[in-house]
């Protein structure tokens, strides 16, 4: 049986709607085994982290039935993938790496071609960062240029990332609201597409992580895409990430 932990939540420390005990307490009221807080770094600040580790940590400490781990998601900036002083990663439980540029725009102006490009080698760059654990919702790329269906990314794309997280030891992350990202892609036949993707990595071995990318208290736990997914791929528990096994 898969997990039933949710490691991608939002706060208002960054873009989400909420404080960080009302995401806890919402956890627990539905019955999430873990979750996992992980704001946007570069919307935290790094004069701010000390207090959003602290906070995260007191308010895991009022949870009796969910384990509270304690996270950030960093994103390129001007192509470059942040640097974190050791100090800030050594209080951290986990930490997501989002393909996309904190700044989207630089983006939208590419091309197809140019496009698949940059993921490829942002993704490449990423599965060497030995700090980074889990790679956010890959192939987020259905509102850019030339992308209407997850079967408009080329094969050798999907091939190298997979080939390259399984190599650098990365979580692949099935988040449960990867249709957002495709919004001119009927349901199904997304769905679809992304188990044949997820089916794949599971035969070259993969293995990955759950989460919703809840931006409000009440998305939290809400996984149950990402479960349908997963099982659907022929992924099991062996398949999914251990939150015993994280460490800085």
């Amino acid at each position: 049986m898969l997990p039933f932990i949710d490691l991608h939540i939002h706060t208002r420390h960054s873009d989400g709607r909420n404080m960080v005990r009302d995401v806890v307490r919402h956890a627990e009221a539905n019955g999430v085994e873990a979750i996992a807080i992980t704001d946007h770094y570069h919307m935290i600040g790094y004069e701010r982290t000390a207090n959003y580790i602290f906070e995260i940590r007191e308010s895991s400490e009022e949870a009796s039935s969910t384990r509270v781990l304690v996270g950030l998601e960093v994103h390129p900036s001007g192509n470059a993938i942040p640097q974190l002083l050791d100090h800030v990663k050594k209080n951290l439980d986990i930490i997501l790496f989002d393909p996309v540029d904190a700044d989207p725009s630089l983006l939208s102006v590419l091309d197809r071609e140019s496009l698949f490009e940059h993921f490829a080698r942002v993704y490449r760059e990423a599965s060497t960062v030995p700090w980074i654990d889990v790679i956010a919702h890959p192939f987020c790329l259905g509102r850019f240029s030339g992308v209407k269906h997850f079967s408009d990314i080329e094969d050798w794309l999907i091939e190298e990332f997979i080939e390259a997280s399984v190599n650098g030891e990365k979580y692949i992350e099935v988040m449960n609201e990867m249709i957002w990202w495709f919004p001119n892609s009927p349901v199904r036949r997304f769905t679809k597409e992304y188990i044949e993707f997820v089916k794949r990595a599971v035969k070259m071995g993969a293995k990955f992580s759950i989460g919703s990318d809840a931006h409000c208290s009440q998305g939290v736990g809400n996984i149950m895409w990402s479960r349908m997914v997963l099982e659907r791929a022929g992924a099991g528990a062996e398949n999914v990430i251990n939150i015993e096994d994280l460490s800085r």
